[in-house]
């Protein structure tokens, strides 16, 4: 009986001994071979020059490499060591206790879909189902799965796309303690230091900031049409309040310093951002994405609050607001972005202003699309005007007319000008064709047409294409005196703050903007203006131009340079384009603009007379164009 602890302990020195030899001998390469065979699986790789365990549950290892079949290096550690923590695996977090890794190179290759077709098999209508708030738990509770400890001395990403490489460099990352720290830099010289903090489950704050600011921005590819960015330091902190698959609540911080961003598609120049924040609240629920209405942004010291309920269950919904409140007119303009709103620049005003817009799109009945904006003022003056001045516009002046950035021609916009032509000299068939067919409220609306804009979108929505603009003239005509014929964010977002500015404050008369904009529009190859295009097209002066004539004229603005593809190769005009004309002289007809003889006696034979008819194509791959409008207005707008 007392030999039995003797017994015991001896049976448990040889179970100890056969783990230690278990975890020494056998277990490197049990974990090799795992990782052989899921590498293998997956058509690559995996070799080690050195691969032998260290300690109690620790693996060295060193030249580690993964390779594709052809040879091609994806990923490769000079030398290494992990270690397994089965205590860690038994509270249900990684079983990777410690990673560290003396120097990293790994390559991805990202293959660009180049077919350009879209998947048949989808249906682009059907709903995809997602929980959100399963989604978020799950990943949540992933972050469990990080090893406790992680250390990297040096370290190399080349990601490939295309003909663009981004090569990230790292250098003494670590994390330790729930406590993230480290180098990197994207394609420059440029270091920023990270830094990162665990507070509990579902609370992480990192900063980025950048040590010195190099010359020259970063740039995600080679091409010039490449996003290019910088900015001096950024800070994210999110945290959740609650967590599980049917609700997940977080509220989170970002901000921006020092932004500086280049985009084609954002503006031709440059944007510059002293400080850009966000603060929301939102929630995630089985179906919904929730943002709370006391979420808010900052640019510069403009303060938006916004709003957004987005439903993904039978149909997609979504309800979005944004609230500017009222705020000095002054610091508005002084806050808006250099590089997006050129033309304000040294603007001085006196008084406030605010904004508020409402979104709301429900997938399953486009029609019902709802979207209403407002920019309020109060006792708002201009003192001074930068860049542009509208009043100008009130005097004789000349438009300088450009294609693609060079010079073409100078229309004189003056009584002593020969191809300037009053209002009050142009047939009122041209001018009311023209209204009817590209902005039927021009003289009803401050600049805006809301309705027009709600139906361009949904118009869009259905076709999946940008079928339909939604400017007025007063918005073709800033654009064309202003701002260039750049599609971007800047360019539209300056033509809609001018045109509020002009016509809310009356700077220009309507008559006056109409009588600018049909002496300076295109209307031809090479051909500006109402006075040369009569003449171009029917060796007439814009007074003498009857119905038909005028609606012709109306029918080709939204595409003047392919007017000779309106005709067959017998000379007259295609269908479309009689029914252009038959739905513009109706509703010329119901405004009481021709009477019930002009309408019944109209004809949809157009003769051309002058220089035009030179120009008359015959059938070629081009001869069923039917002129889908460009931004500077669309047929048959009400």
């Amino acid at each position: 009986m007392k030999r039995r602890p003797v017994f015991i302990f001896l049976i448990l020195l040889l179970l100890l001994a056969s783990g230690f030899v278990f975890m020494k001998l056998y277990l490197p390469k049990l974990i090799f071979n795992k990782i052989e065979e899921k590498c293998k699986a997956q058509g690559f790789i995996f070799t080690a020059d050195e691969w032998n365990s260290s300690g109690f549950g620790s693996i060295i290892f060193r030249n580690l490499l993964v390779t594709d079949t052809l040879t091609d290096s994806l990923f490769f550690v000079n030398s290494g060591l992990f270690s397994i923590s089965f205590r860690n695996f038994m509270d249900g977090k990684s079983i990777v206790g410690i990673i560290s890794f003396d120097s990293v190179i790994t390559s991805i290759f990202i293959q660009e879909d180049i077919s350009g077709k879209p998947d048949s098999t989808v249906n682009s209508n059907e709903v995809t189902m997602r929980n959100y708030s399963q989604l978020a738990n799950q990943l949540i509770r992933k972050t469990r799965l990080i090893p406790e400890s992680i250390h990297i001395k040096t370290a190399i990403l080349s990601l490939k796309t295309g003909n663009d490489a981004f090569n990230y460099f790292i250098r003494d990352l670590s994390w330790e303690s729930n406590h993230l720290n480290g180098w990197f830099s994207v394609n420059s010289p440029s270091w920023f230091q990270l830094s990162g903090e665990q507070i509990k489950k579902g609370a992480f704050s990192a900063s980025i900031k950048l040590l010195k600011r190099p010359e020259k921005m970063l740039r995600t590819g080679h091409d010039s049409t490449a996003l290019a960015f910088l900015f001096d330091s950024l800070s994210l902190r999110i945290s959740s309040d609650q967590l599980n698959d049917k609700k997940c609540s977080f509220t989170s911080r970002f901000s921006l310093s020092g932004l500086q961003l280049y985009h084609w598609r954002i503006s031709r120049d440059p944007v510059s951002i002293n400080y850009f924040e966000n603060n929301l609240k939102f929630d995630l629920t089985e179906n919904a994405i929730h943002v709370d209405s006391s979420s808010s942004l900052f640019i510069n010291t403009i303060k938006i609050n916004t709003a957004i309920n987005f439903i993904n269950k039978n149909s997609k919904y979504l309800d979005m607001s944004l609230i500017i409140p009222v705020m000095p007119a002054q610091a508005f303009f002084e806050s808006l972005p250099s590089g997006l709103f050129n033309t304000f620049t040294g603007m001085k005003t006196e008084g406030s202003l605010s904004y508020k817009m409402h979104f709301s799109f429900d997938s399953s009945a486009p029609d019902s699309l709802h979207f209403e904006s407002d920019l309020g003022h109060n006792n708002l003056q201009i003192k001074k005007f930068g860049a542009v001045n509208p009043y100008l516009l009130n005097q004789p002046f000349e438009y300088l007319v450009f294609e693609k950035g060079k010079q073409i021609k100078t229309i004189e916009l003056s009584d002593t000008s020969p191809v300037f032509t009053p209002l009050s000299k142009i047939s009122p068939y041209l001018i009311n064709s023209v209204l009817i067919s590209e902005d039927g409220s021009f003289y009803s609306h401050l600049g805006f047409n809301e309705d027009a804009f709600r139906q361009s979108i949904v118009t869009n929505i259905k076709e999946k294409r940008f079928a339909r603009g939604g400017s007025t003239i007063s918005m073709q005509l800033v654009k064309n005196l202003y701002l260039g014929r750049d599609k971007n964010i800047s360019r539209k977002t300056e033509e809609v703050l001018w045109v509020w500015l002009i016509e809310n404050f009356r700077m220009v008369s309507k008559d006056r903007l109409l009588e600018i904009y049909l002496n300076i529009i295109e209307w031809g190859p090479g051909i500006y203006g109402i006075s040369e295009a009569a003449d171009y097209y029917f060796k007439k002066k814009p007074q003498d131009l009857n119905l038909a004539e005028s609606i012709f004229l109306a029918g080709i603005i939204p595409n003047p340079k392919y007017f000779k593809y309106s005709f067959d190769m017998n000379g007259n005009l295609r269908n479309y384009f009689q029914n252009f004309f038959k739905v513009v002289s109706t509703r010329l007809l119901n405004k009481e603009k021709i009477t019930e003889s002009e309408y019944s006696l109209l004809r949809t034979e157009i003769k051309l007379t002058g220089k035009a008819s030179e120009l008359i194509a015959p059938s070629d791959s081009l001869s069923d164009f039917k002129g889908q409008p460009e931004d500077s207005g669309d047929w048959l707008q009400d």
